[in-house]
């Protein structure tokens, strides 16, 4: 909650404003973290859980600026969620008064090892 908060607080601090219209997705999560993607050999057998990060989505629609909201508790699959996130994620981006604007976002990756 608090890195929402503080996400939320830099982007305020650079002038995005509050009554944007929001970025829409192009593609879904599972395309934009295929299980391929997933460190295999840093997750225990048998185990699942999710990681929910906070990133940035730019003017052109590109994600960026990611960081871990809430971990797994497997380091590896936090680092590669935002990795994911960061390399194939893409948007229509965020507008206010019709002009692209800078804007913040939430996703969360779920997994299963089994």
């Amino acid at each position: 909650m608090n890195a929402t908060r503080a996400a939320c607080a830099a982007l305020a601090a650079r002038g995005v404003p509050t009554a944007t219209t929001p970025a829409l997705a192009k593609g879904s999560a599972e395309e934009w973290f295929p299980s391929a993607d997933y460190p295999a050999t840093s997750i225990p057998g048998h185990s699942s859980g999710s990681v929910t990060i906070v990133y940035e989505i730019d003017e052109r629609g590109v994600a960026m600026d990611c960081m871990v909201q809430h971990s797994s508790g497997i380091a590896k699959l936090d680092v590669a969620a935002c990795a994911a996130m960061l390399k194939r994620a893409r948007f229509t981006p965020a507008s206010y008064q019709g002009k692209p604007v800078h804007a913040a976002a939430i996703a969360t990756f779920a997994y299963d090892s089994e």
